[in-house]
């Protein structure tokens, strides 16, 4: 066997490996919580609700 295979701790590769999968929870955890947050404060406020019996149609024409 490799000796390389037998001790991970001393190759380069597991740390770069270790390292780059580090940024990606980081990077997919701090979306996660800015998504959550988004999802709670709604910063953009309510939507208007349209005038009529909520079809598609009546929905569309209150937008224009």
């Amino acid at each position: 066997m490799n000796a390389a295979a037998i001790h991970p701790l001393q190759n380069p590769a597991y740390f770069h490996s270790l390292k780059i999968l580090s940024i990606g929870i980081i990077i997919s955890l701090a979306i996660f919580v800015f998504l959550v947050v988004i999802s709670i404060l709604k910063p953009w406020g309510k939507r208007k609700l349209a005038q009529g019996n909520g079809s598609p149609r009546d929905q569309s024409e209150a937008l224009a």
